[in-house]
């Protein structure tokens, strides 16, 4: 529950931060990182990182990939192809939606397995200043194999448009 406060805590000050710069346009490059916590029916809670890169195949199309790790008593290390829909709001900031799939080693109570691991995110993009936006996204996913699972995730983090 701690870190579920310290993470919504972390969204008031996203959605407070001023903005002055434009939105990336079709054919530019993001890389982005985060912070943020999964919440398993199954499993222990993981503290989770992760990395993207996307390309704006249009200016509000997102395609690209995401690696995430996944730390606590239960881990789980994927990699996905993600695609994300921007909703702008105004020229600095965007809501978006999306999804994700892709493979994953999985390990509960010990036991390490391959999974298929799919997700869909919503989220809130602020571009603070050319070249920089911060972001929090909330993340509602299933784990298919041997360690099926229904997971919830909370992820904050920094985007480098170029």
């Amino acid at each position: 529950m701690k870190t579920l406060k310290l993470l919504v805590a972390a969204a008031l000050v996203l959605v407070s931060v001023t903005s002055w710069a434009a939105m990336p346009k079709q054919g530019d490059v993001e890389f982005s990182g985060s912070l943020g916590g999964r919440f398993l029916e199954n499993a222990d809670t993981m503290l989770v990182l992760t990395g993207r890169i996307d390309i704006y195949y249009t200016d509000l199309l997102l395609l690209g990939a995401r690696v995430q790790s996944g730390l606590g008593g239960d881990t789980a290390h994927t990699g996905a192809a993600e695609a994300i829909y921007l909703f702008p709001i105004n020229d600095v900031s965007a809501a978006y939606a999306g999804v994700t799939a892709g493979v994953g080693i999985v390990k509960v109570d010990s036991d390490s397995d391959l999974e298929l691991i799919t997700s869909a995110v919503v989220g809130y993009k602020n571009y603070i200043k050319p070249g920089l936006a911060l972001y929090g996204e909330v993340e509602l996913g299933t784990i298919l194999g041997d360690n099926s699972d229904g997971f919830f995730g909370i992820n904050f983090g920094v985007a480098l448009p170029f």
